[in-house]
């Protein structure tokens, strides 16, 4: 229910992502501070570096989407440790989020629906 609400938003782009389409895979190296397994017990605090990937994008469906215009940015990051622990974290920029649960995110994004009249989303469900 949620992909199909969220592609229902805008134009399809097939063979893209339907949420933050835009976005750039990267990889590299995560290496604690000699501090850091004083702080905690975690495996990837005491290892000498942990592979990391991760992705950065922005928010909404187009994949062409302007950068300096988006309203939200984002970061997922997933290090695996060498024994096999896996920290996946997902962070956004929103200058705020307007509603309190996954099923009130997901009416909201069903408002946002451009009403085939007029292109546009219906003020009154928004």
């Amino acid at each position: 229910r949620f992909t199909d609400t969220i592609e229902a938003t805008g134009p399809a782009h097939p063979g893209f992502r339907r949420a933050h389409s835009k976005g750039i895979c990267v990889s590299g190296w995560f290496e604690p501070s000699a501090q850091a397994p004083t702080l905690s017990s975690a495996r990837v605090f005491s290892q000498r570096r942990v592979p990391v990937m991760g992705r950065l994008s922005i928010g909404g469906g187009d994949p062409y989407g302007a950068d300096n215009t988006a309203r939200v940015r984002s970061l997922a990051v997933q290090m695996v440790s060498d024994d096999g622990q896996e920290w996946r974290m997902a962070m956004n920029s929103f200058p705020f989020f307007a509603v309190p649960s996954a099923e009130a995110f997901y009416e909201q994004t069903r408002a946002s629906i451009p009403d085939p009249a007029t292109g546009k989303p219906d003020p009154q469900k928004m």
